[in-house]
């Protein structure tokens, strides 16, 4: 697709979703398990499509009632927008890097919701999938999005998400992280900060909460 094509598509769904909360439900409102938009469906099976239906959504989460939509409170619902199962889904299916991209930035939109913080990782057992996606990254762009994923994880949710963290030992790959120059004055403060936090909580973790986390990983 031309780009010049790509950035009309963007432009007119941009304005689509800006002032009408309405329609925004018509973004999520197919009922398969993938995450795409109704309109884009078609072009699922196309890396090409779904990268424009990754930065249609990507438009779509930056409105707090978007992100309210997306997250499917109800799990049982057959009805229920399924968008962060799909994104899980996506990235198990090892994507290009562009599309990593796109799908990691996904990830950290609904971060901004408290309650998604809190269950994502309960949920769909996020943190291993992530950190997995960083480590093997290409591209620095989506080391830059990940470190601030990981913060508002920890920043919005600790008590759920601090021991998943380290039991899938975070804390060494940040620590590396340290050692390297960043341009961005941001991304070494956060990681400087996550690596406080992961020290601190690492100190208080017990067996019993390490075990538990283990399980919740597993199940």
């Amino acid at each position: 697709m031309r780009n010049d094509t790509l950035r009309f598509i963007l432009v007119l769904f941009g304005y689509f979703v800006a002032d009408r909360d309405k329609r925004i439900f018509f973004c999520f409102s197919c009922t398969t398990e993938t995450p795409y938009l109704s309109l884009l469906k078609l072009t699922k099976y196309e890396t090409e499509g779904q990268g424009v239906a990754d930065q249609c959504l990507e438009s779509a989460l930056r409105v707090v009632k978007a992100r309210e939509i997306s997250w499917d409170a109800g799990e049982g619902d057959a009805k229920a927008p399924k968008v962060i199962k799909g994104f899980v889904q996506l990235l198990r299916a090892h994507p290009p890097p562009q599309l990593q991209y796109q799908l990691a930035f996904c990830f950290w939109l609904p971060l901004f919701d408290q309650t998604v913080a809190a269950q994502i990782n309960a949920r769909y057992n996020v943190v291993p999938l992530l950190l997995d996606l960083v480590k093997q990254a290409i591209k620095a762009k989506i080391v830059r999005i990940m470190v601030p994923t990981f913060r508002y994880l920890i920043t919005k949710a600790p008590e759920q998400n601090l021991a998943a963290m380290l039991t899938v030992k975070i804390l060494p790959w940040l620590q590396t992280l340290q050692g390297r120059k960043f341009g961005d004055e941001d991304i070494k403060e956060d990681v400087d900060f996550l690596v406080d936090e992961l020290k601190r909580s690492f100190e208080g973790l017990t067996t019993w909460d390490e075990y538990k986390s283990e399980l919740a990983m597993d199940s």
